[in-house]
């Protein structure tokens, strides 16, 4: 979840972040990464109301954001 969080920087589609980590398959991906992490309140979606769409991006929320910069300033 840090690593995703990391990661993310503005909106980002799943395609990217998932060649970001260099894993080829949807499925795992959604479930081992983008669900727990959306779960825990750390990501959101960009279109909240169309889960589905081909637009579909993901931002930190404010708690990614914080989490994101304890992580940055603990290097």
């Amino acid at each position: 979840m840090k690593t995703l969080v990391a990661c993310i920087d503005g909106e980002v589609d799943r395609e990217t972040l998932q060649s970001t980590f260099g894993i080829r398959h949807r499925t795992y991906f959604r479930n081992t990464y983008l669900k727990p992490s959306m779960d825990e309140g750390y990501i959101e979606f960009t279109l909240p109301n169309e889960k589905q769409s081909k637009l579909q991006k993901y931002r930190l929320t404010a708690k990614g954001l914080a989490l994101k910069e304890s992580l940055k300033n603990s290097k």
